[in-house]
């Protein structure tokens, strides 16, 4: 029995840290490339310049809850597994339950961008919260382990979204208003933002960490 509480708390940090890997980036990569996508995606028929940046306004707070979200979708599950009573299903479904009262206020002053906001903030709060539960319930999850590495992915989330900012102000980056630029914003930048984060995690030696059933 405790070899496998300790197997299960081994598997749950692997997947958080996994989850930080790709959701970090994801969610700063998708607020990068934002303005090329949506142009090179909708911007074309009725949807006009003005209404793509009304679109853009929104991914950039659904951008920023994805690795929320992300993690989330780990704890809920373990969540489930791990409890035998009521009690705890209730703090799973519990998850949106402060949403509206975010986005009702702020849909005088941010429009259609308010239910983003919204659920940044839900998710954001939810999944800290969660986090803190599943780590109580559990009897400590280990989770200083995989500090230093998810500070290490921090990191170079910073360094590929200041390398994308460099790109998009250097006189290399393509300018235009057509589809074909659009596309071509889009693919330089997907590849710079790539190629800058697996370097950054690789010079920092941001190895995700091995599955073990010992604390």
């Amino acid at each position: 029995m405790e070899k496998d509480r300790e197997e299960f708390k081994s598997t749950l940090r692997h997947g958080i840290e996994a989850t930080i890997f790709e959701g970090l980036p994801a969610s700063l990569g998708l607020i990068m490339v934002a303005e090329p996508a949506i142009r090179l995606l909708f911007q074309h028929g009725q949807i006009s310049g003005h209404d793509a940046d009304l679109i853009g306004q929104s991914l950039f707070f659904y951008a920023g809850a994805i690795w929320a979200f992300s993690i989330l979708q780990i704890i809920n599950r373990a969540l489930l597994r791990h409890s035998r009573h009521r009690h705890a299903r209730g703090d799973v479904r519990a998850e949106h339950r402060d949403q509206p009262g975010v986005e009702i206020p702020l849909l005088w002053w941010m429009g259609e961008s308010a239910m983003a906001v919204g659920t940044l903030a839900s998710f954001a709060v939810q999944a800290l919260i969660m986090l803190w539960l599943l780590d109580r319930r559990v009897g400590g999850l280990g989770l200083s382990r995989i500090a230093v590495p998810s500070v290490k992915m921090l990191l170079a989330t910073c360094l590929m979204g200041l390398a994308l900012w460099l790109f998009r102000s250097s006189g290399v980056y393509p300018n235009g208003e057509r589809r074909l630029v659009w596309a071509g914003q889009l693919g330089l930048l997907l590849a710079v933002g790539s190629a800058t984060y697996l370097g950054a995690c690789a010079v920092l030696r941001c190895n995700l960490i091995t599955r073990q059933s010992s604390p």
